[in-house]
C-alpha cells in the first residue's frame, strides 16, 4: 500500500483584491513534515506546490490522483483563498486568479471532486483550509455534516475548515516564536504530532478521530468557524497517521501556536508550542536510521553477521561496522545524506580509537530519534543542541573516570580476541604487544602462506617512497632535489 500526498499552498496573489496570506506555505511545510515522519504519517511521497498558477495545480492534481493503484491512499490539501459565486459555486484561488473571473483562472470545486471520485486509490482524503470550504458539499454524494463515529475506511472523505458561509481564520497574533498560522491546520497538526487526536488510544488516528479533535479545538478558539466532514462510500479503518508519541496534555484540544497574553484568561496556562521538526531534520534522521540499523545487529552477546551488497551487486557477510558502513547503499536515495554521516563517524572512530564504531552508530541513532521526538513536541533546536553537547561532555567525564589500563597479557588477549572475532588472532596480538611494548608498531600484512605468523624486527623502520609526486623536481629521474 502506497501513501501519497499533494499539498497546495497559495499565499501570494497577483490580483490585489485577493489579500496576501502568511500561513499557507509554512502550514504546508509543517504538514509535510508530519506526513513524511515515519513515526507518524509514514507517507512514501509528499509534494508541496507553492504559489502556483491554476494550470500548474491542475497538472499536479491529475498526476498524483491518476497514477495510483487500488491499494493506495492519497491525500490532497489546499491552503488558499476560497471564492464562492452567487450561484454558490466554490473555486480555489491560485496565484494568477482574476477576482472577477474565477472560472477561467481558478480551480473549480467540480474539477477537484471529479478527479477525487475517479481516482483508483482505495483511500482518498481531501483537506480544505480556505474560506467557505463547506460549499464543497454542494452535489457531494452521500454528504454528511457530522462525525462518522469511527466508521471511516476505504472511500472518499472531505474535511473542511469551515461551513459554506464562514471564513477560515489565521491567528491574530504575530511574533518570531509564533508566526501567523491557520487555526484549522495548526490544531490539526497539533493533534497528529502529539498523538492527542488518537481519541480511543489504539495507537492510530483515523479521519473521524482527527475531525472530532479538530472540530472541538477550532470551535473553542473561534466559535464562528466550524469545520465540517463529508464522506462517500466509506468503510472502517481508514487511518491517516500513527500515534506513536502521544503526549499527556491536560487539555488535548489546546492549540499548538502560542496565544498573546491578551487572548488568555487569568490563570490560563500558555499553549503548548508547535512542532519544530522540519523536513531537513527528517531527511537526516531517515538516513541515519537506515545505516545504523544493520550495524546495530552486529553488537552484543546476540550479535550476528549481516549481509551487505557492494557497488557491483556482490554480497558480503560481515560483522564489522566499518565494512558495513563502507559498502552499505540505501535503497532510497533520500537516505544517503544521513547514511554518509554515520559512514564518516565510523571512519573517524576507527582512526581515533581503533574500535567502538558500532556502539557509536547505535548511540547516534538513539540520540537522533529522541531529538526528533523532542522537536516534534516543540523543543527549541538550539537549546536542544546545547543540551546534547552538555550531556555528551558529562558522559565523556563519567566514562573517563571508569577507564583503566589493561593490567596483564591475559586481559589484552581477551580484548584482542573480542575485537577480531578470532581467539587465534587475539593470542598472536597479545604476544606481539608483550614483546614490543605499548609504544611499538604492529603491521598486519597479507601472507602467501596459510595461518597467522608473528615476525619480530628489531630497530627502526623508516617508510620510504614518495608522499606525493608533486615534490619531484627532476621528472626524468623521479627525484626530489632540494
Amino acid at each position: 500500500m502506497g501513501r501519497y500526498a499533494l499539498l497546495v499552498a497559495i499565499g501570494e496573489y497577483a490580483d490585489a483584491r485577493l489579500s496576501q496570506l502568511r500561513s499557507p506555505e509554512q502550514d504546508a511545510e509543517r504538514l509535510a513534515v508530519v506526513l513524511e515522519d515515519t513515526e507518524i504519517g509514514g507517507f512514501d511521497r509528499v509534494d508541496v506546490l507553492r504559489d502556483a498558477t491554476d494550470a500548474q495545480v491542475r497538472t499536479a492534481l491529475d498526476q498524483i490522483l491518476s497514477d495510483r493503484d487500488r491499494d493506495d491512499l492519497v491525500l490532497v490539501y489546499f491552503s488558499c483563498h476560497g471564492q464562492v459565486t452567487d450561484q454558490r459555486r466554490l473555486y480555489f484561488a491560485c496565484t494568477n486568479t482574476d477576482y472577477d473571473h474565477p472560472a477561467g483562472s481558478s480551480i473549480a470545486r467540480s474539477f477537484v471532486n471529479e478527479l477525487m471520485e475517479d481516482c483508483p486509490a482505495a483511500g482518498r482524503i481531501l483537506l480544505l483550509d480556505c474560506c467557505f470550504s463547506g460549499a464543497f458539499a454542494q452535489g457531494f454524494k452521500a454528504a454528511s455534516t457530522g462525525p462518522l463515529d469511527g466508521q471511516v475506511g476505504h472511500g472518499y472523505v472531505v474535511m473542511t475548515a469551515s461551513d459554506e458561509y464562514e471564513y477560515a481564520f489565521e491567528e491574530d497574533s504575530m511574533s518570531l516564536e509564533s508566526p501567523r498560522v491557520s487555526i484549522f491546520t495548526d490544531v490539526m497538526l497539533q493533534g497528529l504530532a502529539s498523538g492527542a487526536a488518537d481519541l480511543d488510544g489504539d495507537g492510530r488516528v483515523t479521519i473521524d478521530e482527527l475531525f472530532r479533535y479538530t472540530h472541538e479545538a477550532v470551535v473553542r478558539r473561534r466559535p464562528d468557524q466550524k469545520p465540517k466532514l463529508f464522506a462517500y462510500s466509506v468503510e472502517p479503518n481508514l487511518f491517516i497517521a500513527r500515534a506513536a508519541t502521544r503526549n499527556d496534555i491536560p487539555d488535548a484540544t489546546r492549540p499548538a501556536a502560542a496565544h498573546s497574553a491578551s487572548a488568555r484568561g487569568p490563570g490560563q496556562p500558555a499553549a503548548a508550542s508547535g512542532s519544530t521538526l522540519n523536513r531537513q531534520h527528517l531527511v537526516v534522521a531517515r538516513g541515519i536510521r537506515a545505516m545504523a540499523e544493520p550495524i546495530s545487529r552486529t553488537l552484543g552477546p546476540m550479535g550476528r553477521m549481516v549481509v551487505v551488497p557492494d557497488e557491483d551487486g556482490a554480497y558480503l557477510e560481515t560483522a564489522d561496522a566499518e565494512t558495513v558502513a563502507a559498502m552499505f547503499r540505501p535503497a532510497d536515495r533520500r537516505d544517503e545524506l544521513g547514511a554518509s554521516y554515520i559512514r564518516q563517524m565510523v571512519t573517524m572512530m576507527r582512526a581515533e580509537t581503533g574500535d567502538g564504531a558500532g556502539t557509536a552508530a547505535v548511540l547516534a541513532q538513539a540520540m537522533v530519534r529522541r531529538a526528533s521526538e523532542a522537536l516534534r513536541t516543540g523543543a527549541n533546536p538550539v537549546a536542544l543542541k546545547r543540551g546534547i553537547e552538555h550531556a555528551a561532555s558529562q558522559a565523556d567525564a563519567a566514562v573517563a573516570a571508569m577507564t583503566r589500563d589493561l593490567a596483564s597479557k591475559e586481559e589484552l588477549r581477551a580484548l584482542a580476541a573480542t575485537v577480531s572475532f578470532d581467539p587465534a588472532a587475539g593470542e598472536i596480538i597479545a604476544e606481539a604487544f608483550d614483546k614490543i611494548g605499548r609504544e611499538g608498531v604492529i603491521a598486519v600484512v597479507q601472507s602467501q602462506t596459510p595461518g597467522l605468523e608473528l615476525k619480530l624486527t628489531e630497530g627502526m623502520l623508516l617508510q620510504s617512497g614518495l608522499i606525493s609526486n608533486y615534490f619531484i623536481t627532476d621528472a626524468s629521474r623521479m627525484e626530489a632535489i632540494l
